[in-house]
């Protein structure tokens, strides 16, 4: 039986939501003081890279909200000449837990800067032609280690994305996943 992309995330998301309701039920948590965080991922909402700053803007309880702001450039070769497309990756994110480990759920916005292309039929190669901008939005469902007091940061997440470019097959992109690591202050 073939699981409906749509599905998959749904039942992966309440598995995950599962886990985490032990560590609601449990003492009150002790906050994290470093509410700051500076980190490299992989993948993730840049798709290939981004540079991010993190700030934790909510704590009560076990329960920590943050908001992220990212830059990530990346070459691209047109017709033997290089272009650059760029984007902002923005993202919101819940997380649950204890001392130094969380389960995370996130949602983000990322807008593209790229460059546009046309098949030439006389010289059989793509030309540019203009810069288009185009947008995804990733979910995050992941794992976070993060010290109360500061110091190493690291996540991992699947992240099921709706990808908004004109020419894609299909907006949903099931397949995906960002690393990160940095450190928390």
């Amino acid at each position: 039986m073939k699981l409906h992309p749509y599905r998959f995330f749904l039942c992966t998301a309440f598995i995950l939501l599962l886990f985490t309701l032990p560590l609601m039920a449990q003492k009150e948590a002790a906050p994290i003081t470093a509410n700051r965080a500076l980190y490299l991922e992989l993948g993730g909402n840049g798709i290939y890279y981004s540079v991010n700053y993190e700030q934790i803007f909510f704590q009560k309880g076990s329960f920590r909200a943050a908001a992220r702001i990212g830059v990530s450039a990346a070459p691209r070769r047109v017709a033997a000449k290089n272009y650059f497309s760029a984007s902002i990756p923005l993202e919101v994110t819940a997380f649950w837990g204890r001392k130094n480990h969380f389960a995370e759920l996130g949602v983000g916005y990322t807008p593209w800067l790229l460059p546009d292309t046309r098949f030439n039929l006389s010289r059989a190669e793509l030309e540019y032609e203009s810069y288009k901008v185009t947008s995804i939005v990733p979910f995050r469902i992941g794992y976070r280690y993060q010290k109360s007091e500061g110091g190493f940061f690291f996540r991992i997440a699947y992240m099921p994305t709706l990808d908004f470019t004109a020419d894609r097959n299909s907006a949903l992109v099931p397949l995906f996943g960002g690393i990160s690591i940095g450190k928390s202050f």
